[in-house]
């Protein structure tokens, strides 16, 4: 079941987005009703596709389930400390070392994640007072 609500909700997903890209002259009225419709539908079938992964990821056990737990612990600090993380990166794989855009994205958004877990567990989570103004923990 879960599988089929991850599959209908990203099918309807990209039908939508199909539609909107459609490019034929005369179809005014279908764009604009297609524009004043689509933003309606994709939160809540967005939703049914993100409900659908979380149930097929709750069946499985393993390594990759007990990554994603330790991540889901940290998702606060990853949150904060990614900000400050994100733009140093960026300059240094983006801008000095001239690398494609969307290896950029990639090992932005691995490496913030990465350095941030490991910022957090073993520095910022040690102390009392960097754990109560930067996470705001007891």
């Amino acid at each position: 079941m879960p599988l089929f609500i991850f599959l209908s909700g990203f099918v309807c997903l990209s039908i939508l987005d199909c539609s909107i890209k459609t490019n034929t002259v005369g179809n005014t009225l279908k764009k604009r009703a297609i524009r004043l419709i689509v933003p309606y539908f994709v939160a809540p079938l967005g939703i049914i596709v993100v409900m659908g992964i979380s149930a097929i990821i709750k069946k499985y056990k393993g390594k990759p389930i007990e990554i994603i737990s330790i991540i889901g612990q940290y998702t606060m600090d990853i949150y904060i400390l990614s900000s400050f993380i994100q733009p140093a990166l960026r300059v240094v794989i983006y801008q000095k070392l001239a690398m494609n855009y969307w290896l950029y994205i990639l090992l932005n958004i691995t490496l913030s994640i990465i350095i941030s877990l490991l910022l957090s567990k073993y520095l910022l989570r040690r102390f009392i007072i960097t754990r109560r103004l930067l996470f705001g923990m007891q």
